[in-house]
Order: structure tokens, then sequence, then C-alpha cells
């Protein structure tokens, strides 16, 4: 059984003061090899927010944030939607700062790995949303251990099937969310950070 993650980190908004028909933006944080390929496909900068690439190799000399080409290679192409930033803890701030800022924040943060990526972003969670795909993928990367009584399910989904659009196989996936033990009780607390 594999199972594919992705995190998000809520900076203040659930999603429920939308109005009907009006659409997410997010903001993106991925480290370096995912921008890598990201890139490779011409699809940045995505999710309508800010993208954060957590790479201490991309950053200014200074360690501030630098912003990006969405082609690599192409200087040209460089975006202020797409920066370098050297910790996880700089992404969450940049991709959740307020409103008026520019360029500007997502809804929220979603965070798309590698696993150092969310191994640093993991402690930080209060709502964990997992995406239980149930198939095996070649691949390294794991989402990283952490201890299952620390989270409490608030919803499972019943699990079905869906074609892959990649390979067109069948995958069968259950989404199943929680909020940390310690909060599940408390209704005022926020999601940080949701896991896919």
């Amino acid at each position: 059984t594999g199972m594919n993650w992705m995190l998000h980190i809520e900076s203040g908004s659930t999603g429920s003061d939308k109005e009907e028909g009006e659409s997410f933006k997010h903001s993106l944080v991925y480290g370096r090899r995912v921008y890598e390929e990201f890139a490779g496909y011409g699809i940045l900068p995505s999710g309508g927010g800010i993208n954060c690439v957590v790479s201490s190799s991309l950053v200014n000399e200074d360690g501030s944030p630098r912003p990006l080409p969405t082609v690599l290679g192409d200087e040209s192409t460089v975006d202020p939607r797409l920066v370098a930033v050297g910790s996880v803890e700089q992404a969450i701030e940049l991709g959740s700062k307020p409103e008026e800022t520019d360029p500007k924040a997502g809804d929220m943060c979603l965070v798309l790995g590698g696993q150092r990526v969310y191994t640093d972003a993991l402690p930080k969670a209060t709502f964990l949303r997992k995406f239980h795909m149930r198939t095996s993928y070649e691949g390294g990367i794991n989402f990283p251990d952490h201890d299952e009584d620390d989270w409490t399910p608030i919803y499972k989904s019943k699990p079905k099937t869906e074609t892959n659009k990649v390979d067109g196989k069948d995958v069968e996936l259950q989404v199943i969310e929680y909020v940390r033990s310690d909060s599940a009780e408390d209704e005022s607390v926020a999601p940080v950070i949701e896991s896919v």
C-alpha cells in the first residue's frame, strides 16, 4: 500500500467564508527538486498565491528571499510570485502574510514536499487532511513518521476508486481529516497545517 501526501498550512481562513463560486487562492511551499520538476512542466507559479521554494542554495547570499525564474536557466522568466526562501518557517510567514502585501499571499499554504519540507512543516500542524492512496508508486519520499495517538480523526470519507490520469490505472483512495488530540475539544483552534 502506497500513500501520496501533501500538507497545507492555513493562514486564517477555513474557506467557509467564501462566496459560492469564489475560488481559493493557495500559496505553495516545496523544496528545490519539486521546483525543478514543476519548472520542467511549465506550470509555475501555481495556486494563485506566492510559491516558496525552500532551498538554502537558491536564496540570496544574505539569506533573504530571491525571486526565481519560472523556466530553469531563463532569467527573463523571473516572477515575483516564485521565490526561494531558506526555511519552512520563512515560507509559511511569506506564504500567509496579510492581503495588502505584494505579491499576494494565498488563502492557505499547501506544502508539496519533498521529505525534508514535510518533516519541518509537520510539527506546526494542528489539522491534517490525509489522502490515503492504496497503490504502489516508485519513489523514496514518504510522509514523516508521527505518533498517531497525537491525532483525533474528525472525518473519514468512504473509500472510492478513481482513474489516475497519468497512467490510466484505477486508484483506491480515502480522505481522513484529523486535529491534534490536545486541540480536539477546542473549536476556536484554527487549522494550521493540512496533510493531503
